[in-house]
């Protein structure tokens, strides 16, 4: 059961029923093209969760799968113009590229406004949602290899086997991906597989349960502590529809002691692995936080990243509508220093301030973040309501809009949008999400 059904935030120029109809007419006009576009975005799904110059590279033939379309589908290409998503994101890209006028270092402006070619997924993706479920589908098969390399680098730790590629600090278990960045990405990847763990039936439903434990173990042996607290919080808000909603059926209430169990299960397995380090991390980290707030020390990872969140607000309240620019947040902090302490060095920052949310209001002022939580909201929002026609079970459905939640968790802690990985799941989840979508056509179709 979905959480609400309606017509998905489409703008009045582009009905429901257009929107099926152009699809149709895209699947018997350009079947070859359309099927060839499916191929290059299951591909790139599935690279989502490899290394990230695997992504970099799997980019590069569904952009070219979609130029070479255009003159055969410019119908289905064109109609995202109608929609609220795109516009949304071009309002952010032009205020963040205007901002740029403004950074007191060009470079890093160059730098962070090249993380915008991830926006183009929106667009990129939208001529194949119609087989959403197949991209989803592909999401979680890679994701799925990614935890069984975490495996490999856990047993490669244990048992002092020495493999290549595995370089880590102690208590990092993040396979292939950097451990903050694997952090981020596994809390999109556990939204997708909690909603079928919740809302799907039969073997979904198992499949889904497995793989969330297996996800939660992921999310814990990168020694990620922010992904750590994104990941529990995305299980309250997954399962609190459920628990809240009136007329909750009895099987729905039956199956969430089952879900416990089997996720418990997949965790108790994989602790033999993830524990000591687990432990190691959660202890460091308690001890860094008490040393910050008691000494005023903030030397330590936990502390750095206070102190880059204190930097963060002083930004804003300097500039709060406009910013100090993108690419402006280390070099503003380190110029203005003084003006706070003329005896202190320049404070030991990162080139972003470690969350979405402090850095984009920090650097694009409340106009940024106005507009970025514009743009995300709307996808969220709709993602969470099913398209007219929509049937069978809600987990598919919803599974990108709880992924999406994931990320936007994890990016409390992590400049998800600055992050080529990071950003290249946030836009496909919000392309996904993508008001105005249309049906999906089930995995057990038999056609393509």
């Amino acid at each position: 059961m979905a959480w609400r059904r309606g017509r998905s935030l489409g703008w009045r120029g582009l009905e429901p029923e257009r929107v099926e109809a152009i699809f149709a007419r895209q699947r018997a006009r350009d079947r070859f093209g359309h099927g060839a576009h499916l191929v290059a975005a299951l591909v790139f799904c599935f690279c989502l969760a490899l290394p990230t110059s695997v992504v970099e590279i799997a980019l590069a033939p569904l952009l070219v799968t979609a130029l070479v379309r255009i003159p055969r589908a410019w119908r289905v290409m064109l109609a995202p113009r109608r929609l609220p998503l795109p516009w949304l994101a071009l309002a952010w890209a032009g205020w963040m590229g205007t901002s740029a006028l403004w950074s007191v270092d060009p470079a890093g402006a160059t730098d962070e406004l090249g993380y915008l070619r991830w926006l183009g997924l929106i667009v990129l993706l939208w001529p194949v949602l119609d087989r959403r479920d197949h991209l989803i589908t592909a999401l979680v098969a890679g994701f799925a290899l990614g935890v069984l390399v975490q495996v490999a680098h856990g047993l490669d730790v244990k048992f002092d086997l020495d493999w290549p590629g595995f370089r880590r600090q102690p208590g990092r278990l993040s396979g292939w991906w950097d451990p903050v960045v694997g952090g981020t990405l596994l809390c999109g990847a556990l939204g997708l597989n909690l909603a079928a763990a919740i809302y799907d039936r039969g073997g979904r439903r198992v499949a889904g349960l497995l793989l969330s434990g297996l996800t939660a173990a992921g999310i814990a042996a990168t020694g990620t502590r922010g992904a750590w607290v994104a990941g529990a919080a995305l299980v309250v808000l997954a399962l609190a529809p459920p628990l809240l909603r009136r007329g909750v059926r009895r099987r729905d209430l039956g199956a969430l002691p089952f879900f416990a169990a089997v996720a418990a299960l997949a965790l108790l397995a994989s602790w033999s692995l993830v524990g000591p380090a687990v432990r190691a991390r959660a202890g460091a980290g308690l001890r860094e936080l008490e040393v910050a707030w008691a000494a005023g020390h903030y030397e330590s990872d936990t502390g750095r990243r206070l102190l880059m969140w204190w930097w963060a607000g002083h930004e804003l309240a300097h500039r709060p509508v406009q910013g100090v620019g993108v690419g402006s947040y280390r070099a503003w902090a380190q110029a203005h220093a003084r003006e706070h302490d003329p005896s202190a060095a320049p404070p030991s920052l990162h080139e972003h301030a470690h969350g979405m949310v402090p850095h984009a209001a920090a650097t694009t002022g409340l106009v940024g973040l106005g507009l970025l939580a514009s743009l995300l909201g709307t996808a969220l929002i709709s993602g969470l309501r099913e398209p007219p026609g929509a049937e069978g079970p809600a987990g598919r459905r919803l599974g990108p809009a709880l992924g999406l939640a994931g990320v936007l968790l994890a990016g409390l802690f992590d400049t998800v949008h600055l992050s080529s990985q990071g950003a290249a799941l946030l836009w496909t989840l919000a392309a996904l999400c993508q008001p105005g979508r249309p049906v999906a056509v089930p995995v057990r179709a038999r056609r393509l």
